[in-house]
C-alpha cells in the first residue's frame, strides 16, 4: 500500500443555497471580504493597500516561502522573528523585544498547523504601538481563540485553499482588510485556472504515489504547464473566476458541515497510541481551539528523524520535512532543525490504518533495540 502525498478529496460544487450559506457565514464572521488568487496575493494586497513600501515586516523564521515572496514583491523586507519551540508559532516574546528596537511597521502572524498563535497578545501590542498586524489563517480556518476565529484578529487577515490546508482546494484566498480599501485584482487567466484545477485532480486527488506531481504522465505535463504560465502571468493580480469562487465556497460549507471531521478522529487515534513514544513528541495546540490538518512529529534527535524518514520512504509513506528556517540567528534553528516530520491524514481510512500500523511497527522495533 502507498500513503499518497497529502491527497485531498474532490468535492462537488455545492447547490446555490449552500453557496449562499457559506457566503453568509464568511460575512457574519469576517466582514466584507475579497477573493484573491492565493494567500501570497492576499499578503501582497494587504501590504500595498496600507501603503507600506521599504519597511521591515516581521515574519516567523520558520515559514513557507510564499510569505517572504509576498513581502518582497510588495517592496518591503522580511524581518525574521523567533518561534515558540512548543507549537512552532511565531513567538510573541521575541516579537515584543524586537519590534520597537527595529522599527517594524507590520507583522504577519501565522497560526501554523491549525494551532492558534498568541493572536490576542499580538493584537493588543500592535494596536498600542501602531504596527500593522496581519492574521495569517491560511492553515487555521475554523480554529478559534477566546471566541474569535483565526483570521479576525488585527488589522487584516486571510485564509486560503490548497491541498495541504484546512480547505483542501486548488487555489483561492479570502482577504479581509479592515482599515484600508479592499484589494482590486484586475487580471483574469481562465485557462490557467482550469489548468490549475486539472493539475489538482490529476496530481493530488488521483495521486497514488508518495511523491508530489508523480501521479501520471498527463499529470506531469499539466503541472509543467501550470508552472510555465505561473512564470509569465501576473498571478498576484489574478481575479478568481466563478468556478474558483464557487469551489472555494463549497469547501467552506463542506468544512462547516463536518466534511473533514475524519482528520480530527484520526489525529486523536494517532495521539492515543503514540503520545508516549520516547522518539518524538506530537505537535499540539497550546491555547484556543485548534483544527486538525496533518500530524506533525518533532523528534528529539535529528539522526533518529533521518532514520524515520528513510523508513517512511521504504514503506511508501509520504511526508514533508517541515518548512525552512530562514535564519540561523535564533536557538530554534539549532533546537528544531532537521527534527520535524509532517505526515498526511488521508481521506481513505485504510490508508491511515496502514500508516499507523507501520509507524507502530517502527516504534516497537526501536523499543526492542533499546532494551538489548
Amino acid at each position: 500500500m502507498v500513503v499518497p502525498f497529502f491527497r485531498p478529496e474532490l468535492i462537488k460544487v455545492a447547490e446555490r443555497n449552500k453557496l449562499e450559506r457559506a457566503d453568509l457565514f464568511l460575512k457574519n464572521n469576517f466582514g466584507d471580504y475579497t477573493f484573491t488568487s492565493s494567500g501570497r496575493a492576499s499578503i501582497y494586497y494587504i501590504l500595498t493597500q496600507h501603503q507600506l513600501n521599504g519597511s521591515l515586516v516581521g515574519t516567523p523564521v520558520y515559514a513557507c516561502k510564499s510569505i517572504t515572496d509576498a513581502i518582497e514583491r510588495s517592496g518591503n523586507t522580511p524581518f525574521f522573528i523567533d518561534i515558540d519551540h512548543e507549537d512552532l508559532n511565531i513567538s510573541f516574546d521575541s516579537f515584543r523585544e524586537l519590534a520597537l528596537n527595529n522599527n517594524l511597521k507590520a507583522v504577519i502572524v501565522p497560526s501554523l498547523y491549525g494551532n492558534p498563535a498568541q493572536l490576542d497578545r499580538f493584537e493588543e501590542f500592535c494596536r498600542d504601538h501602531h504596527i500593522l498586524m496581519i492574521d495569517d489563517a491560511a492553515q487555521s480556518f475554523g480554529a478559534s481563540l477566546k471566541g474569535r476565529l483565526a483570521g479576525t484578529y488585527g488589522d487584516a487577515g486571510f485564509f486560503s485553499a490548497a491541498p495541504g490546508k484546512c480547505l483542501s482546494g486548488f487555489m483561492g484566498s479570502i482577504c479581509v482588510n479592515k482599515k484600508a480599501p479592499p484589494p482590486s485584482p484586475h487580471r483574469f487567466h481562465p485557462i490557467f485556472q482550469y489548468l490549475k484545477f486539472l493539475s489538482f485532480c490529476l496530481n493530488r486527488v488521483r495521486n497514488k504515489s508518495n511523491e508530489c506531481n508523480k501521479a501520471s504522465f498527463a499529470g506531469r505535463i499539466v503541472a509543467n504547464l501550470v508552472g510555465l504560465v505561473s512564470r509569465f502571468a501576473d498571478l498576484y493580480n489574478e481575479i478568481p473566476g466563478n468556478f474558483v469562487r464557487n469551489y472555494f465556497l463549497s469547501l467552506v460549507d463542506h468544512f462547516n458541515s463536518g466534511g473533514f471531521s475524519y482528520r480530527e478522529e484520526y489525529w486523536n487515534l494517532f495521539n492515543d497510541q503514540l503520545s508516549h513514544c520516547d522518539l518524538f513528541r506530537i505537535l499540539r495546540s497550546r491555547k484556543g481551539n485548534p483544527v486538525f490538518i496533518k500530524i506533525v512529529l518533532i523528534f528529539h534527535d535529528p539522526q533518529e528523524a533521518l532514520l524515520f524518514r528513510s523508513f517512511l520512504e521504504t514503506n511508501n509513506i509520504a511526508f514533508i520535512p517541515g518548512y525552512r528556517f530562514w535564519s540561523d540567528q535564533y536557538d530554534s534553528s539549532i533546537v528544531l532543525k532537521d527534527k520535524i516530520v509532517e505526515l498526511p491524514i488521508d481521506p481513505d481510512q485504510k490508508v491511515n490504518a496502514y500508516m499507523m500500523e507501520k509507524i507502530n511497527e517502527y516504534v516497537t522495533n526501536h523499543r526492542s533495540k533499546s532494551r538489548e
